[in-house]
């Protein structure tokens, strides 16, 4: 049976490798960091739709265009339906519900994106 605890190990275990990878990109990348303001935000797509879940915020969504650029966000929306189903790793500005710059910096498999659908089933918001 797996416990609570070794869900959150697992997750704890996953997190700290994705985070060994990206900075590995990031350093094949010429060392760029991201800017202070941005976050990586861990969800799931459902129905083409992002579902934040680290940070729980209800209703993002996710374009590529900056904040201050003079077109509209929606022309730089996501298309998520690739990642219907599966964890995802999120990078970008959060700002009035929408993550501005927005990048998928990773996927889960089948069983991480298990894993993450089991530990925050009841932290969803």
């Amino acid at each position: 049976m797996i416990t609570r605890a070794s869900l959150l190990l697992s997750v704890w275990l996953a997190l700290i490798c994705n985070a060994i990878e990206v900075r590995a990109a990031d350093a094949r990348n010429g060392g760029t960091r991201p800017q202070s303001n941005v976050q990586r935000i861990i969800g799931q797509v459902q129905q083409r739709k992002f579902v934040a879940l680290q940070p729980p915020i209800a209703n993002l969504r996710l374009t590529t265009i900056k904040r201050q650029e003079a077109r509209s966000v929606l022309s730089g929306e996501l298309d998520l339906s690739t990642y219907d189903g599966e964890a995802v790793m999120v990078e970008g500005v959060i700002d009035g519900g929408w993550v501005y710059e927005a990048r998928i910096v990773d996927r889960a498999g089948p069983i991480l994106t298990a894993v993450v659908r089991e530990l925050f089933r009841k932290q969803a918001p």
